[in-house]
C-alpha cells in the first residue's frame, strides 16, 4: 500500500474525482461555464464502454468528466451516469503504490472486493495511458472509492490536463457516517464522514472565476 498514509480529509488520498453525465459535450460546457477551463478530451474506455475529458486539480489530481460512450454498453458501476440529467459527483479514486499489498489487507479485513483489473487507455494525442485498479464491494457504496496504481511508464493525467484549478476540499456526506467511517478506515483512509440525509460528496474547487462547490 502507499507507504504515505492516506487521508482524504487533507486530500493526500484523492487520485481523481468522477463526475457523470450522461453527455460527454453537456458535462464539458458545465466545467468550462463554472471553472473557466475547458476539459480535454482524454479518450475512450473500451473495457467500461465510457470516454471522458480532464482538468487538473493540482498535483497528482484531477477532476474526470465521464460519460457513455454512444453504442458501447456500460460496465455495470457505471450503468447510473446514463440517468443524470446534470453533471453529478459520483464516485472518486484513491491512490496507492502498492496495489498488490493493499489487496492482501483488503483480504485480511474480510472486504469482498474486484480482482485487480488492467486499465488503458489512448489520448486523442496517441499517448498510451497504463494502470491498475481495485474496487470494494462494501455497505459504503460509491462513497468508498475505488484503487488506482498508475503504471510507471504513465505520466500522470494531471500533469498533461489543462491547468488553473486546484481542489482545496473534499468532503464525504451519508445517513450512517460512521459505518462508512470505518469501512473507509480498514483500508487505511482517515477521512471523517458527516452526516447527511444522503449519501453525497462535496468538492471545493478553487479556479480562474473563483471558488467553486460541487
Amino acid at each position: 500500500m502507499n507507504k504515505r498514509r492516506n487521508n482524504a480529509n487533507n486530500l493526500e488520498a484523492i487520485d481523481h474525482v468522477l463526475l457523470g453525465v450522461s453527455d460527454l459535450a453537456t458535462g464539458i460546457e458545465f466545467i468550462k461555464e463554472i471553472t473557466g477551463l475547458t476539459p480535454q478530451p482524454g479518450g475512450i474506455h473500451p473495457h467500461l464502454g465510457t470516454h471522458n475529458a480532464l482538468i487538473s486539480l493540482g498535483e497528482k489530481k484531477y477532476l474526470e468528466v465521464i460519460a457513455p460512450l454512444p453504442g458501447e454498453k456500460l460496465i455495470r458501476q457505471f450503468e447510473i451516469i446514463r440517468t443524470f440529467s446534470k453533471p453529478n459527483l459520483f464516485t472518486w479514486s484513491a491512490h496507492t503504490d502498492d496495489i498488490d499489498g493493499l489487496c492482501e489487507r483488503v483480504n485480511q479485513s474480510g472486504i469482498e472486493h474486484s480482482d485487480i483489473a488492467d486499465g488503458s487507455r489512448v489520448t486523442d494525442a496517441g499517448t498510451a495511458l497504463r494502470w491498475r485498479t481495485l474496487s470494494l464491494n462494501s455497505v459504503g457504496g460509491q462513497l468508498v472509492p475505488f484503487f488506482i496504481e498508475w503504471s510507471p511508464d504513465t505520466i500522470h493525467p494531471s500533469v498533461s490536463s489543462p491547468k488553473g484549478c486546484l481542489l482545496k476540499s473534499f468532503k464525504i456526506f451519508d445517513p450512517y457516517p460512521k459505518q462508512v467511517e470505518q469501512i473507509l478506515k480498514s483500508v487505511g483512509l482517515s477521512s471523517k464522514v458527516e452526516h447527511g440525509p444522503h449519501a453525497s460528496m462535496e468538492i471545493t474547487i478553487e479556479s480562474p472565476k473563483g471558488v467553486v462547490v460541487m
